[in-house]
């Protein structure tokens, strides 16, 4: 019965804290971020560990966070974004 109660609680610990962890590593440099706005970011995206919303780290270091609701589109390999008629947001 030990062991079950114990199993649990890690199964539990697991779920909530195992996003947050994955979070603190997860980085994808050379992004861009396309909002409804009609303006585009560019730099490395993260996760923020507490409350799981994304951010992106500038070229000179700012970073800029962002609700999910705000962004239209982000970069990846195999869907590369046309900025060619879009501005800068900052």
């Amino acid at each position: 019965m030990k062991w079950l109660t114990v199993s649990f609680l890690v199964i539990i610990a697991l779920v909530n804290f195992g996003p947050r962890v994955s979070a603190m590593f997860f980085s994808k440099p050379n992004t861009t971020v396309l909002f409804n706005s009609g303006c585009f970011l560019y730099g490395e995206l993260r996760i923020n560990p507490v409350n799981l919303s994304y951010f992106i780290v500038l070229d000179d270091g700012q970073e800029l966070s962002f609700a999910d609701d705000s962004y239209a589109e982000i970069s990846s390999e195999d869907n590369p974004i046309d900025i060619s008629e879009v501005d800068f947001c900052v």
